[in-house]
């Protein structure tokens, strides 16, 4: 509703005069009178996005899934499996130690928990196999005598240097072994090394597996022990730290 400038009388709707002295009407702001419908708001958009593959994502490389409030904190390529042929992966979360492999037809999970890990025991470097040294030496000596006999024992006695040969350059080969010993004999340790073969009951390794060192190993080496120390004394305040 507008109203007279001259004599304060109600004007119509749309009125350019007014009806009582016959003013013209000048153009105001009816703002003021006029009320805005309130409006809805607008409709929620909802994105669908992917979330980013972590190298600790669950199902990476038998990567086991994690529990309520665990987050990865560190993970280490640290070694090559050969039997089964496969990459281990040792992931460290807030709560456990994992170490998981994947290969094309065999998967592997040992897993310890961070509060009962009571020692760790690493090596990396070169593995002499004496057993397959003796017998390449025993095997090339043997060729030795077949050789002296000649005719068709010379074939037989280059298969057989060849292969003492062979079985000695194998004895040599680049290693890692590492144990995680669980503080109590309910837990099961963590084992790492040369050849698959029990060891068995107690806090000991349950287990074996061959295995050889990666680009990640000498890190993990120098790092882990620091850090199942500041998990276990620090606790959740320790994966602002390692994750950085």
């Amino acid at each position: 509703m507008t109203f007279c400038d001259k004599c304060g009388s109600p004007i119509e709707e749309g009125s350019a005069f007014c009806g009582e002295c016959g003013a013209r009407v000048s153009k105001q702001d009816t703002a003021a009178s006029a009320v805005s419908e309130p409006q809805a708001p607008p409709a929620p958009q909802h994105r669908t996005e992917t979330p980013p593959r972590y190298y600790g994502q669950p199902g990476a490389n038998g990567m086991p899934a994690l529990a309520e409030n665990e987050v990865v904190v560190r993970q280490y390529r640290c070694c090559s499996i050969k039997r089964p042929s496969a990459n281990g992966d040792l992931t460290v979360t807030n709560k456990r130690l994992i170490f998981h492999a994947e290969g094309s037809s065999s998967r592997v999970v040992k897993e310890v928990p961070i509060s009962s890990v009571g020692g760790l025991d690493c090596f990396m470097g070169m593995n002499i196999r004496g057993g397959m040294i003796v017998l390449g030496a025993l095997l090339a000596l043997f060729s030795f005598l077949l050789f002296r006999i000649g005719g068709g024992g010379i074939f037989a006695g280059m298969i057989a240097l060849a292969l003492g040969v062979l079985l000695i350059f194998l004895a040599f080969r680049r290693s890692f072994l590492m144990c995680v010993y669980a503080q109590n004999t309910s837990s099961s340790s963590i084992s790492l090394g040369s050849g698959i073969f029990s060891r068995g009951a107690g806090n000991g390794a349950l287990y074996t597996l061959a295995s050889e060192p990666t680009h990640d190993t000498a890190r993990m080496m120098v790092e882990l022990g620091a850090l199942v120390q500041d998990l276990q004394t620090m606790g959740d305040h320790a994966v602002k730290k390692w994750s950085e």
